[in-house]
């Protein structure tokens, strides 16, 4: 049975953030959202870092699954929770 649960974060400058999961066993798994589509794994590492310095939960993924290089676009994912607080950094930074 899937146990829904959201979670707040103790860090001031997260207070705001909820983190929406849904628990099955003892993993947590969080509902993804693609915030930006970048054109460069470099692009994206880059994006990742300035988000995950900003508090949030990153991850990035090759579109195609063929081509891994660094000729490849890449997805900029963050929890569905984040998406608001990603795009405002994402602006913020000139993305």
């Amino acid at each position: 049975m899937a146990l829904l649960r959201v979670c707040k974060s103790h860090n001031s400058e997260m207070d705001t953030v909820r983190r929406l999961s849904v628990r099955f066993g003892r993993r947590m798994f969080y509902m993804w959202t693609v915030v930006y589509i970048a054109q460069s794994r470099e692009i994206a590492t880059r994006l990742q870092d300035i988000l995950l310095k900003e508090g949030l939960l990153v991850k990035i993924r090759p579109i195609s699954k063929n081509n891994e290089n660094n000729d490849n676009y890449y997805e900029v994912l963050v929890p569905e929770a984040e998406v608001a607080e990603a795009h405002s950094i994402i602006i913020e930074k000139g993305y």
